[in-house]
């Protein structure tokens, strides 16, 4: 087996990406979806989540973590056909616990808790290709310019892994990009829990999750926007809303110490 790619870890797009077990979570159609679509999407998730287990440990990088979304709205009742019948199949949900006031160390009303599969893109990718290489495959820096130079392959058989290299490459025009920015602080070991939201009024959507490698800040979700530039907006945004949100539960006892952003 061969991989032919334009870069390899740790200079992919993918080494820069929060990584954890979130499958239905960049779905841009909801009103293309068919029900051969559903099924396929529910094996695909199946067959990932199975993976993903057997594969957790410090050399893959992917361990369990506790998530905590805030909010100052109480948790809402399933009500929604996507509710009552979910993309993602009952067996793969952890169940969800929801924190009132007073039941959590966090600045907001109310929190909802749940253990999620984290993913440490830096340890995972460099294991998947030592994997490669272990059992005698090869990779070959290469970049494709157009269909025709995929006949110069000695391979028989040739599967497209390109993802949005194929909006170029095979004039696919319907995939599209959603940036994603994250800022790295310094690792903390004693931060072990991850945290979706903020404080109101403190600057939009934010999340946190620690790694090893540092603790991952977000975020944003920006639909066809192809660049990788950094934004410095959305960076100051992020930071100055985790500064409010953290600052507001310095001291907690529950949790330990906050993360430091100084």
């Amino acid at each position: 087996m061969t991989i032919y790619a334009l870069s390899v870890p740790p200079d992919t797009t993918s080494n820069m990406s929060l990584a954890a077990w979130t499958p239905t979570s960049g779905l841009v159609d909801r009103e293309r979806r068919t029900a051969a679509w559903d099924l396929q999407l529910r094996q695909a998730a199946r067959i990932a989540y199975r993976q993903l287990q057997l594969l957790s440990g410090p050399e893959y990088g992917i361990s369990w973590i506790d998530s905590y979304a805030l909010s100052d709205s109480a948790p809402r009742e399933r009500s929604t056909q996507e509710d009552q019948d979910p993309l993602l199949p009952s067996d793969l949900r952890l169940p969800t616990v929801a924190l009132g006031p007073g039941e959590h160390p966090f600045p907001t009303r109310y929190a909802s808790q749940r253990v999620t599969l984290r993913i440490e893109p830096s340890i995972y990718l460099d294991a998947l290709v030592r994997d490669v290489m272990r059992f005698g495959g090869r990779i070959v820096i290469r970049k494709f310019d157009t269909p025709r130079d995929l006949m110069t392959l000695d391979e028989s058989i040739i599967i497209n892994c390109t993802g949005l290299g194929s909006h170029d490459l095979f004039g696919d025009t319907e995939l599209v990009p959603l940036k994603g920015q994250l800022t790295l602080l310094v690792p903390q070991p004693e931060v072990n829990y991850a945290t979706f939201g903020g404080l109101q009024g403190t600057g939009g959507f934010i999340h946190m999750q620690p790694r090893s490698d540092g603790i991952a800040l977000g975020g944003t979700s920006e639909e066809g926007n192809w660049s990788l530039e950094p934004d410095e907006n959305a960076r100051q945004r992020i930071v100055e809303a985790h500064r409010a949100l953290f600052a507001a539960m310095r001291g907690s006892p529950s949790l330990g110490p906050a993360i430091s952003l100084s």
